[in-house]
């Protein structure tokens, strides 16, 4: 077997495209960005604030979630003090209920309601607007029924983060560990996505379900007076429309992070749903989008080429390019593995290292999935009639 000029130029080119392929990755551009962060975090002045916090939170036959999160919500260890509002509609189940017997139990729990002959018009917007206009203090925390502080930290960690140079605070959520592996994997991915733009220099959506934000800033913007027809996107809204330049910060640490309730498969594909509408309102889609796709395509040609020269050059018994493209392959497999597990064990992710690539392969094909589940929908279930 002769060791050519051309062997040459396949061999290094595998080799070097296993090496720098990875690179255009959002795993590896989070650990770069988390290590500032903690840099960041450890040199500020962690002295807990005086930030009073009105919590808002919308519930429309939320019986159940509310009755399993609210709890969470009032054992914070929080000494500046904090509101509730729930801000409930029509329900078919018990969620007044359940509301009226924790306001026996906490006396800042506050409830308002949505009334019967709005139309036209988002609910849950104008529930939030509700709960935005009766709120006492300036920094409200928008929150969703499904959702609960892991720690009884929270609000201190929000609070550290709530100061005079920021408009608009992301807290980093994700599903239980009941969820669908798959699932936890995916939202933490595209969550990555949303903390770098935040912590760059504008934000472009929420990380999920909660998004704290000045209410002044809110009364400045009108609230949500230009997306107000569309059915949800609440937090994506607020952000996309009320971020300006480094006026923004996240919540990553382990104090501050979120619990989401296991959703049932139907909830999630409507969550994807309402989010592949929402985003065609957005500004900046493009260059968001751009960033997830330059990635997916420069992973799925790595491997093709990878798999196509082992198969081609083991049919021909080039034993060298064959050797090459393999350990090109074991070399993408190993350093895409450790990066990524990096990220995932800072988030606590619980995802099995050997589930790594296949989610990875799989990201692309959901989107594709869930952008002709899109395409055949009716787009009038998106708007409010």
């Amino acid at each position: 077997m002769r060791l050519d000029t051309l062997t040459i130029f396949i061999c290094c080119s595998i080799v070097f495209m296993a090496i720098v392929t990875p690179l255009i990755n959002i795993f590896i551009r989070s650990i770069r960005l988390l290590r500032i962060y903690r840099k960041i975090y450890d040199d500020r002045e962690t002295k807990v604030s005086d930030v009073k916090f009105s919590i808002v939170i919308t519930a429309q036959d939320n019986e159940q979630e509310l009755e399993k999160n609210l709890p969470a919500i009032f054992e914070q260890d929080y000494e500046s003090g904090f509101e509730v509002i729930v801000v409930t509609g029509k329900s078919d189940d018990e969620t007044d209920t359940v509301v009226k017997n924790l306001q026996k139990k906490h006396s800042n729990l506050y409830t308002t309601f949505i009334p019967d002959s709005s139309r036209y018009m988002s609910r849950m917007k104008l529930a939030v607007t509700l709960g935005v206009k009766a709120a006492k203090s300036d920094w409200i925390i928008l929150l969703g029924p499904e959702c609960k502080p892991e720690t009884n930290q929270w609000l201190k960690s929000m609070s550290i983060h709530c100061n005079n140079n920021k408009d608009l605070v992301l807290c980093y959520s994700n599903y239980d560990n009941e969820t669908n592996k798959y699932y936890r994997f995916r939202r933490l991915y595209l969550q990555l996505y949303a903390i770098r733009e935040a912590l760059g220099k504008r934000a472009y959506c929420s990380t999920g379900y909660s998004v704290a934000f000045r209410k002044s800033s809110f009364m400045k913007h009108n609230g949500f007076l230009n997306n107000l027809k569309y059915e949800r996107g609440e937090f994506d809204f607020i952000v996309n429309e009320y971020s300006e330049d480094y006026n923004t910060d996240v919540v990553v640490e382990h104090d501050a992070r979120l619990i989401v309730d296991n959703p049932s498969k139907k909830s999630w594909l409507n969550e994807q749903m309402y989010y592949m509408d929402t985003r065609r309102h957005l500004a900046r889609r493009i260059w968001h989008r751009i960033k997830f796709n330059t990635d997916m395509f420069f992973m799925h040609i790595n491997y093709i080429a990878e798999i196509a020269l082992m198969v081609y050059f083991g049919i021909m018994h080039n034993w060298i390019v064959l050797g090459a493209s393999a350990f090109a392959f074991i070399c993408t497999i190993l350093i895409r593995t450790i990066v990524a597990n990096k990220v995932i064990k800072f988030f606590d992710s619980g995802i099995s290292v050997l589930s790594i690539i296949p989610f990875e392969l799989r990201m692309i094909w959901t989107q594709l999935y869930l952008k002709m589940r899109y395409l055949i929908t009716e787009k009038k279930d998106f708007i409010r009639k």
